[in-house]
């Protein structure tokens, strides 16, 4: 009879090995740029000036949203700074809760690819992921993405969502705001935090200085370990954005197909 494949335990193989917290938003997809592109190629713009991306290509895009300044890239668009940062969050909770697909249609980051060693290696670690705010868009898509692994989604206060968690979790953020909330929920345990490395966001320049020091977050939080990764390769990101212009022409072609019943209605 052949052998049941051993599970691999490991929380004693490496810091941080019992589980992964990781935050949905940039780090598992990239939702919010499907919000602004699919905007820009159906015209359907909720009042947000996209046309200022008209002329970018889709790799020049990629670009601006990586390193946009803001979090909410609607906020980025706002040039002129004339509108209340919470409206524009509420207006992109509005887009997001409008158009689930999105979620759906949105490409995986390369982060996922654990996800394929997770099951071909047996690993039997918890995987939580983690969003500000409740998205019914995220349950349903981490449902797809995460089949067959132990998951669940958790929202809300960050203290009482690490609460969940084993004391030797790795923790995997795309906004350093976040990381550094977790390091002080986190000190004295054996987690290992890391942050995306490419978001612009996390700056207070161009892409050198960290908001928050990581290593001094180390000294200052005994026992915790940060690092970074890229969380997007934009120079491999171009064909993955098929689904979503497929999807509008089909949306074109069947508004076609309807006026064209219409028009055979008229006639009899």
């Amino acid at each position: 009879m052949p052998k049941t494949p051993k599970v691999s335990d490991t929380s004693k193989l490496f810091v941080g090995g019992a589980g992964m917290f990781i935050q949905y938003h940039d780090i598992i997809k990239p939702v919010y740029f499907y919000a602004i592109m699919k905007m820009a190629i159906t015209g359907e713009t909720y009042g947000v000036p996209v046309e200022l991306l008209e002329n970018f290509s889709l790799a020049s895009m990629l670009e601006w949203y990586v390193k946009r300044r803001y979090v909410n890239p609607i906020q980025q668009l706002d040039v002129y700074h004339q509108s209340d940062p919470e409206i524009l969050n509420t207006l992109l909770k509005k887009i997001l809760k409008n158009d689930q697909s999105l979620y759906e249609l949105a490409p995986q980051l390369p982060i996922t690819k654990i996800f394929a060693v997770y099951k071909s290696q047996k690993f039997s670690f918890p995987i939580y992921i983690y969003s500000e705010e409740y998205e019914e868009g995220i349950e349903h898509d981490i449902d797809k993405i995460l089949q067959g692994i132990e998951h669940e989604y958790l929202y809300g206060d960050l203290n009482e969502c690490i609460g969940k968690c084993n004391n030797n979790f790795t923790y995997i953020f795309s906004n350093i705001e976040i990381v550094n909330s977790a390091a002080k929920i986190l000190t004295g345990s054996y987690a290992h935090i890391i942050l995306a490395r490419d978001y612009r966001y996390n700056y207070i320049d161009n892409c050198k200085t960290f908001k928050y020091d990581l290593n001094k977050l180390m000294r200052q939080h005994p026992f915790i370990r940060t690092g970074t990764i890229e969380a997007m390769d934009i120079a491999r990101m171009d064909g993955s954005f098929d689904n979503i212009f497929k999807q509008n022409d089909s949306e074109e072609d069947e508004t076609e197909e309807d006026e064209e019943t219409d028009d055979d209605d008229e006639e009899v």
